[in-house]
């Protein structure tokens, strides 16, 4: 996965992601993380703290990665969804899912009823 792919997982829920990859920014350039300062932006603290070990202090990573994930939660914001969607999940063979008649559940299973 691509470093903005992970901050845009960050910012997505962010009011202002602009703003709220700035303070990221600053908050994985930190010597540690200020979990109060991350949730006052709207990021969850521990999501923040994969980020700081996964772009290891590299300050022109983490200037990019920032400012490609806010542009990613911003195009992903501007796409007008017309129809609804279904989540679609590919399990590995003999995973062992609940026995119900959930929808969900059978089309997991590939068995597409109506």
């Amino acid at each position: 996965m691509e470093d903005a792919e992970l901050v845009g997982g960050v910012l997505v829920s962010a009011v202002d992601p602009m703003a709220s990859a700035q303070e990221l920014a600053r908050l994985l350039a930190a010597s540690g993380i200020d979990r109060s300062a991350a949730t006052r932006a709207g990021l969850h603290p521990q999501l923040v703290e994969v980020l700081r070990a996964r772009l290891s202090g590299d300050g022109p990573r983490i200037e990019s990665a920032c400012r490609e994930g806010a542009a990613w939660v911003l195009g992903r914001r501007s796409t007008v969804v017309t129809e609804p969607w279904d989540l679609v999940a590919s399990l590995p063979g003999g995973t062992a899912l609940a026995d119900s008649r959930d929808r969900r559940n059978t089309l997991l299973r590939g068995q597409i009823t109506t």
